[in-house]
């Protein structure tokens, strides 16, 4: 995981703290699909530096910036997996309180 998205992630906690249960939980699970979209994008990108010789200094850094801005746009579009998410904490969430 990269040092941006995990002072993005604890910025994000630190916020989560305030908010009610409810919102604390879409806030979560829109970063869980943000993250699974930066994962994707990240292995997408892998694939093809296997097939590239192009090094550049902070091409990395850079790339890695450009993807983690892909996934939050990809993320807002939505993919579904937020709501799944959400789905299944708030049934695990009923089973529990009964």
């Amino acid at each position: 995981m990269s040092d941006i998205l995990k002072l993005s992630l604890l910025r994000d906690a630190d916020t989560l703290k305030k908010e009610s249960r409810s919102e604390s939980l879409k806030v979560v699970a829109k970063e869980m699909e943000t993250l699974f979209a930066y994962e994707l994008i990240k292995a997408m990108r892998r694939s093809l530096a296997e097939n590239s010789n192009t090094v550049g200094l902070g091409k990395d850094v850079y790339m890695s910036l450009f993807d983690m801005e892909v996934a939050k746009l990809c993320s807002e579009r939505g993919f579904g997996l937020k709501d799944y998410i959400l789905k299944n904490f708030n049934n695990r969430l009923l089973i529990k309180e009964k």
